[in-house]
This record gives C-alpha cells, sequence and structure tokens, in this order.
C-alpha cells in the first residue's frame, strides 16, 4: 500500500486553523468521536490503517482538497492511503458511496462515503484483511450509524469558527475607526440598544423583557392593595429600592409619603434617632424636636435597606412599631399613633441570622408578610439591552449628547454575569460615555473598565483582600495534596469567572501557559456550567 509521508490531522479546509476562546471544546469532543469511532473500527474488524478524511471541492484547482481528520497510528506513524488513490477512486462517484478498489499495492481498500455540506464528503478508508464482503457490510453499518453524528458537530464547529473570525475582523475594523478617530454614522443610527421586543411588557411603571420579571411583578400588583407589610429579598445591586418605590407607587398609598432609611451604616443612637425622631434637649445637639421617618410617613410607605443590619436593640423597638403602631421619641414621654406600610429589604439569608441570633425571630415574622425574591441580573439578561437604554438616555439627558455602544461592546456587556448586577452595569456604562471621545463607544473602552475594576485581582465569595493579604476559603480537605488541588481548583474557577471563560485573559491573570490552563481544567473536571 502506496502511503502518504506527511499528513497533518486537523479542521482546515473547515476553515479552522487553530482552536479559539470560543471552539476549543467543541473541537475535542469531535477528535474524541472520531478517535472512538477509529478505535472500535480497529478492535471490532480485520483491518488496518483506518482513517476519517474530509474532501472539499476546491474552485482554484482541478482536483478537490483533501484533509485527514483522524486515524490509527502504528509504530509512530501513520499509515495512509495516498491521495491520488482516493481521488481516483472516488472520481465521477455520486455520494453517498460504498467502493472497494486494489490499491498500487494490491491491497484491497475499503471507501465509505457521505455527503458533507455544499461541497464536500466524508471519506471512511482503510485496508482490508479478512473477509471482504463481511467487513463491508459491518463497516458500513458502523459509519452510517456514527456519520451523522460527526457531520453535525463539524457544520456546528464551522459555523462557530466562522462567526468568530467574522467578530474578531469586526473588532479589528472597530479597533482602526477609532484609533483613526471615524465615526460611522450610519451604523451607529442602524444599531439601538432600544429597538423594540415584542417580549417587553410595562408591568407597574417597569418595562421588562424578562419572564422571571414579568413574573415578580405581577405578584407585586396583586399584593399591592393588600396591608401586608414587604420583605424584598435580593443580591446587592439588584435594584430593591427602585422596586420598593414600584411597589408603593401602584399601592394605594402612592399619593402619600415614602421615606427610605439605609440601615447597614447607622449605629444605635442615630438609628434611634432617624426611626424614631427626638425631643429638643434629648442629647447634645438636639436643638429641637424632630419627627422621625415613621412619623413623617404616616399613611405612607417606609422603606427599610438591608434591615438585617439593624443593632438588636433596635431591633427591639422596631418591632413595638410593628405591633402596636406607635412610637416614642428620643427624650419624650408620649406615644405618637403612626400608620405605615413597611418594605424591608436584605441581602442576606434572614432565617440564617435568626438562627445565629443576630436578628430577631419575632420581627423576622413580623416584617415577611410577603416575601418577593429579586433575581440577579445574570438570571434576567433580556433586560440588559433595556437598561442601558435607560442609562444612555439618563446622561445624554445630563450631558447633552448622546453615544451608542459598538457591536462587539455590546456582545462583552451581553457576556458579562454581571456580579454587581444592576448596580455594576450602571457604573460601567457611566464610566464608558464619560471616558470615551467618540459617539460609538467600542468593546476596548469596555474591556478597559472591566480591568481597571478588577485590577488584576481574583474577585469572588472565596476571596478577600485583607490589606494586601489574599484570604481563600476553600473546602475542607484530610492531606497535604488535596488541600494544594483545592487551592488550585478555587483560584482557576474564581477567575474563569472573573473572564467569563476567557481563557486568554484567564493565562495573563494567572501568568501562566495556556496549555497548563487546560490542563488544569481538565484534571479539576471545571464545566462550562460552573463559570458562564
Amino acid at each position: 500500500m502506496a502511503l502518504m509521508n506527511e499528513t497533518t490531522k486537523g479542521f482546515g479546509l473547515l476553515g479552522i486553523q487553530a482552536p479559539g476562546d470560543t471552539g476549543e471544546g467543541r473541537t475535542v469532543q469531535i477528535e474524541e468521536s472520531i478517535q472512538q469511532f477509529l478505535e472500535t473500527v480497529s478492535s471490532d474488524f480485520s483491518v488496518n490503517f483506518p482513517a476519517l478524511y474530509l474532501v472539499i471541492d476546491n474552485p482554484s484547482s482541478s482536483e478537490p482538497s483533501i484533509e485527514i481528520l483522524g486515524s490509527i497510528k502504528e509504530s509512530g506513524h501513520s499509515p495512509l492511503i495516498e491521495k491520488n488513490e482516493i481521488l481516483k477512486a472516488i472520481e465521477g462517484e455520486k455520494l453517498p458511496l460504498i467502493k472497494q478498489f486494489s490499491s498500487s499495492s494490491d491491497s484491497k481498500v475499503f471507501v465509505h462515503g457521505i455527503k458533507f455540506g455544499g461541497d464536500g464528503a466524508l471519506l471512511f478508508c482503510c485496508e482490508a484483511l479478512g473477509d471482504s464482503e463481511k467487513d463491508s457490510l459491518g463497516l458500513q453499518e458502523l459509519f452510517e450509524k456514527k456519520s451523522g453524528t460527526l457531520l453535525d458537530r463539524l457544520l456546528i464547529l464551522q459555523q462557530e469558527f466562522l462567526i468568530e473570525s467574522l467578530k474578531a475582523k469586526l473588532e479589528t475594523a472597530e479597533e482602526v475607526l477609532f484609533e483613526s478617530n471615524i465615526e460611522i454614522e450610519d451604523a451607529l443610527d442602524s444599531q439601538s440598544p432600544s429597538e423594540v421586543d415584542s417580549r417587553q411588557e410595562n408591568i407597574a411603571g417597569i418595562t421588562t423583557s424578562s419572564p422571571v420579571m414579568k413574573r415578580l411583578l405581577q405578584q407585586m400588583i396583586r399584593v399591592s392593595s393588600s396591608h401586608l407589610n414587604i420583605l424584598l429579598k435580593g443580591e446587592t445591586g439588584t435594584g430593591k429600592a427602585f422596586l420598593a418605590r414600584a411597589f408603593h407607587e401602584s399601592s394605594p398609598q402612592s399619593g402619600q409619603p415614602f421615606e427610605t432609611l439605609g440601615c447597614g451604616s447607622l449605629s444605635t443612637t442615630l438609628a434611634e434617632g432617624e426611626l424614631f425622631g427626638w425631643k429638643k434637649g434629648a442629647f447634645s445637639g438636639a436643638e429641637e424636636d424632630r419627627a422621625g421617618i415613621f412619623e413623617r410617613s404616616s399613611g405612607g410607605t417606609v422603606f427599610l435597606d438591608e434591615v438585617g443590619e439593624l443593632p438588636l436593640e433596635i431591633q427591639k423597638k422596631l418591632l413595638r412599631v410593628l405591633q402596636e403602631g406607635v412610637v416614642r421619641p428620643v427624650g419624650g414621654t408620649e406615644l405618637v399613633p403612626v400608620d405605615c406600610r413597611i418594605i424591608a429589604s436584605t441581602c442576606e439569608d434572614l432565617p440564617t441570622t435568626v438562627l445565629k441570633g443576630s436578628f430577631r425571630e419575632d420581627l423576622f415574622y413580623r416584617l415577611s408578610g410577603f416575601n418577593l425574591e429579586i433575581p440577579p441580573l445574570r438570571e434576567r439578561k433580556e433586560d440588559v439591552s433595556l437598561l442601558v437604554a435607560s442609562f444612555l438616555a439618563e446622561l445624554e439627558e445630563e450631558h447633552g449628547f448622546s453615544k451608542r455602544f459598538s457591536n462587539s461592546a455590546w456582545e462583552e456587556l451581553n457576556s458579562c454575569t454581571w456580579p454587581g448586577n444592576i448596580q455594576q452595569l450602571k457604573n460601567v456604562v457611566q464610566q464608558t460615555y464619560l471616558t470615551c471621545e467618540r459617539r460609538m463607544i467600542p468593546r476596548k473602552k469596555v474591556l478597559e473598565v472591566f480591568e481597571s475594576a478588577q485590577a488584576d485581582k481574583l474577585l469572588g465569595d472565596n476571596f478577600e483582600d485583607n490589606s494586601g493579604e489574599l484570604v481563600m476559603r476553600v473546602p475542607r480537605a484530610e492531606g497535604f495534596n488535596e488541600i494544594v488541588s483545592e487551592v488550585e481548583r478555587l483560584v482557576i474557577l474564581t477567575a474563569m469567572k472573573q473572564h467569563r471563560g476567557n481563557k486568554s485573559r484567564v493565562t495573563k491573570q494567572l501568568k501562566i501557559p495556556r496549555q497548563t490552563l487546560y490542563n488544569k481544567i481538565e484534571r479539576f473536571k471545571i464545566i462550562e456550567a460552573e463559570y458562564q
């Protein structure tokens, strides 16, 4: 059998020269599928040199291009059928193709082919050793069974890399335009974050495209007419204060006062005065009577932001307000009747703080007449464009000129998991708007803001920057090697989360070779669902 001396396994005919940040996972999957197929052939049939080829018509040549996708190696070599022999065997044949022919070494060769795309074929070739007819039928059945999956994966991979290639060219063009100080008005006007989305609904004055937000707002409308106290639960930056205001506006108390008190930074003395008011002379500096937030909001709504931060002493007095509807100002002797609805918010797990003794159980039940869980921004990605449009409109009104994000900048905004939620998104929009001198904000500016915020530090729930020391929380492990492995896995996973799976940025931050990163990901079984 004549052999091809040098054949490189790859996906060059698909326009894929090397795996990139997006497609290397699928490339590995395809290579594994191909290898499993060839190993099955080698073990179950009497054949030599099983191999898979991709054949694509070449407009610039009289003969098609051919590339090997995989083969079974022996003694460090890949004995393959001569390219000319394959092309001669399939010349003029129609697909699907099942054919036997004799090679230049008088060996019997099987060629099974199936159509790929519009101008190509996936070919399986091998040299027969045993019962040619029996093996031919068995190989035909196996190839037809497995080829469909391989073809699907190859086509998906090809399209993914084409898309990535186009994105890269677009980003390059944007960079050139940005560096050359060139505006493209038509492109600017055609891509607007405020495009009408058929999924948009306005509920209680809030526009959303997110199904989970629609359900929450519909619950809010149903409860707003009641007299129940409301507990809003959600991560920092999810817009709890904004929703509390919307809740008030959709309630019967909408024409009455709405007062907000942030509980997170109040000392016991200050919290008591803000909540219940004081009488003249109650303490140094109390030169006149002052009504507390409950008295000022009587008939309306009080919003207690981060209520879990209130000192225990104040919690006891707050409970009395909820139970009896009266307050006693600091330094006063008379009780003042109040009637207001309370909306409280927390980013903590209050039942857990109750068990720890840092929050009163009776107060918890009084506040949680109805609980609403506000989803983080990563669970309502449909609303990112709406929020960006709103922030840009506010900035345009304030500064007098409009700006828009480029297509690749939009890709970056949409791919972020936004651990800081809406507040983080707003900060990014504001910073890019103010620092970009052009009307079209490129991806480069978005990345600069991300990188300056991260400052090359590992960010995550399990990391704490304590005066220059990195404090890590890892799962308990027994031996030295297990502890080291847990630390390594946490570092890799946190960096992957921080950079939204972009391996180039991860390797740059951690200062490790790209192959080392791939090896660690495989070793620690880190899957995409953990960091996306």
